[in-house]
């Protein structure tokens, strides 16, 4: 669990800080818009997104509508999807941060299990209240210092990828509109340098994150990523994704600002699947929250006991059940 939290850590940085180290002059900017939204006292977010996918000739298109409400450590946000075909019903995500903790509403996991056919683990069945709240031990603190200021993301990217890393996402500007298009190879070959740079810069994430990682844990990321196999196997991952492709639209003003995005998912003889996100984010006044007051905390490892009682098979789903929720966490963080 030590390990899946590290990633977590470098992809979120990749996607989202994604190195401002040495970067171009756009991909600066870029940053500095990002911070001054930060800055904001509240901000109040919507959304609208299409997945499809068709694989093997079986297609599936999932629609979903969001909005969220964020201030400082606090925020909510509710997330609904829809299966045009009727071949699923995806739960419904609803999710408050406190005091930097997201508490997603049980029920949500628990469908995750009925709507496979599967029975509700026992230790999850067990919870009686109605939301649950995952403490990934990150220092909320920390990460709210260095994301509130331009110079303190870069800062972040140092910390996190290593001072002299070459990584830039190569954002086209025009005014305070930026775009970003990344064909395969741009993608994979980002991925490996953010992978590299982070894995050989683990003893400083470790240490400012305070992921607990051993010696053997650091020095087997570290032989892993630089090794020959892991090198003999990118040109591999291209031709498995030949024909995928990124692209990103971000619009600022002074009190809001927009994003489109449309990634492009081709796996040869497997199959396609199209991501379609437009979002909005504006600058608004500060509101109380009305909290659950039914809500339980626990550790990441506490919630994985959780949902293995009783069901050997929830691990997967665990980790799919997080990707999922990490939606609507994500989402209150604009």
């Amino acid at each position: 669990m030590k390990i899946k939290k590290t990633l977590a850590i470098i992809m979120a940085a990749t996607l989202s800080v994604a190195a401002m180290t040495g970067c171009s002059e756009a991909t600066t900017n870029y940053a500095k818009e990002l911070a001054n939204t930060s800055s904001w006292e509240a901000t109040t977010s919507e959304a609208t997104g299409t997945v499809s996918v068709d694989a093997k000739g079986e297609k599936n298109d999932v629609t979903f509508t969001a909005t969220g409400y964020c201030s400082g450590e606090n925020g909510y946000s509710e997330v609904k999807f829809n299966n045009t075909q009727g071949k699923m019903k995806i739960p419904d995500i609803k999710c408050y941060i406190e005091d930097g903790i997201a508490y997603i509403n049980k029920s949500y996991y628990e469908a995750n299990y009925t709507m496979n056919g599967q029975a509700v683990p026992e230790g999850l069945a067990n919870i009686k209240e109605d939301y649950i709240g995952i403490d990934l031990g990150y220092d909320n603190d920390l990460m709210k210092t260095l994301t509130s200021k331009p110079d303190s993301i870069i800062e972040l990217s140092k910390m996190i990828f290593g001072d002299n890393n070459d990584l830039d996402l190569p954002y086209s500007q025009n005014g305070r509109e930026y775009t970003l298009n990344l064909d395969t190879d741009a993608t994979v070959d980002l991925g490996v340098k953010a992978i590299k740079a982070a894995s050989n810069n683990i003893e400083k994430i470790n240490s400012t994150f305070n992921l607990k990682l051993t010696d053997e844990d650091m020095n087997n990321m570290k032989t892993a990523v630089n090794g020959d196999e892991f090198n003999s196997g990118i040109g591999d991952i291209k031709a498995q994704f030949a024909g995928s492709n990124i692209y990103s639209k971000k619009v600022f003003s002074d009190n809001d600002y927009t994003a489109d995005t449309n990634i492009n998912i081709k796996v040869k003889d497997l199959m396609n699947m199209s991501i379609s996100l437009n979002q909005k984010a504006s600058k608004s006044e500060v509101k109380s929250i009305d909290f659950p007051t039914s809500k339980i905390k626990v550790t990441q490892a506490e919630f994985n006991k959780l949902v293995s009682k009783g069901n050997e098979k929830t691990n997967v789903q665990a980790t799919a059940q997080e990707a999922t929720s990490g939606l609507a966490t994500a989402y209150n963080g604009k």
